[in-house]
């Protein structure tokens, strides 16, 4: 039997236009402006927000999450040692300085490794611009999923506009991007929407385009994601 799993998403309203509204059998959490200065965050569960705020807004929770791992390692984010002085003489059997180790490009430049590398190859097949890997949404969402106790839970922190969650593992980021939030709407992935076919097979969308929809904004220039207690959270600006 192949486990259908849910989603749930996080944006900003009123503010970024390409942010979803709230729906019945989607999961919204959202930062209201009150007053020039944010004013915590918002969730909504079973229609009932924790904090107050408009509850003409039902939203189930997510009908399926996934086995707690916090075990699970995060994508390598080892940001590049510095190498010392390059006029340092050779020597025969020295140990040569540690070289950094893989991480995100931080450039915003498509390709790039790691998971910066499936999301700008799939913001190019959108037609998009690359995303800026941003260390601060990085850390952002690493809380996020650290804090959800294995569960969809949406948290947004300082510089985070919006916020998309799933479950998943270290192995996994790809069908998680794809098959789990742009195969919302296959149609964003022009020609190759038929990989859709494959890659959203085990994903229950429930109807929802949010997670596709912020994915493929313009309005988003930034992204960090990682990876907390069996929980993918990817946060964007």
């Amino acid at each position: 039997m192949v486990a259908i799993k849910a989603l749930t998403v996080l944006a900003v309203a009123g503010t970024i236009s390409a942010a979803p509204t709230a729906t019945v059998g989607e999961a919204l959490v959202r930062r209201e402006a009150w007053n020039g200065n944010w004013r915590g965050n918002w969730s909504w569960s079973w229609g009932r927000p924790h904090q107050g705020g408009d509850d003409s807004q039902p939203a189930a929770q997510p009908s399926a999450t996934p086995a707690a791992s916090s075990s699970v390692p995060v994508a390598d984010q080892t940001p590049p040692q510095d190498t010392g002085d390059s006029s340092t003489p050779s020597a025969p059997a020295s140990s040569p300085s540690a070289a950094p180790s893989a991480a995100p490009s931080s450039g915003g430049s498509s390709g790039g490794s790691g998971y910066m590398a499936i999301v700008n190859q799939y913001r190019g097949i959108m037609g998009k611009s690359a995303l800026t890997e941003s260390s601060q949404l990085q850390a952002n969402a690493q809380k996020t999923a650290d804090d959800s106790g294995g569960q969809l839970k949406h948290e947004l922190n300082p510089g985070s506009m919006a916020q998309v969650l799933a479950p998943g593992d270290a192995s996994n980021f790809e069908s998680v991007f794809v098959g789990g939030w742009l195969c919302e709407v296959p149609s964003y992935l022009g020609s190759d929407s038929s990989i859709c076919n494959t890659m959203s097979q085990g994903w229950n969308h429930a109807g929802q385009t949010g997670h596709a929809d912020i994915l493929s904004s313009d309005s988003y220039h930034n992204i960090g994601c990682a990876l907390g207690d069996g929980i993918w959270a990817c946060d964007l600006s």
